[in-house]
């Protein structure tokens, strides 16, 4: 049975997505920790956009995994463009880290 709050953390009164890469696929994923404002402070809209970023994660992973790079990547952004119609934008956590507050 998974957890209904599962990768979800509150930051700043707002909910966002947070999911370590996995250890099987982490030499070819370099991300390491994968950081995504979900943009709502309402926790049912943030169960259904983490839902959305973990199956683009899961399908992304195990194609890599399966050993096709190339159409992993394609995968990845075909279901982060599913995640933008669910209303959610996606930054790398590079852009976050530059965007942040210096405070």
């Amino acid at each position: 049975m998974t957890k209904p709050d599962r990768y979800l953390q509150m930051f700043r009164g707002r909910w966002r997505y947070w999911r370590r890469v996995p250890k099987s696929v982490a030499h070819i994923d370099k991300r390491g920790v994968i950081q995504v404002a979900l943009k709502t402070d309402s926790i049912e809209t943030a169960r259904i956009r983490r839902d959305a970023m973990e199956d683009a994660d899961n399908l992304y992973w195990a194609s890599l995994v399966a050993g096709g790079a190339k159409q992993a990547e394609a995968r990845y952004e075909a279901a982060r463009e599913r995640a933008k119609v669910l209303g959610h934008a996606y930054k790398r956590l590079d852009d976050l880290v530059q965007d942040a507050p210096l405070e």
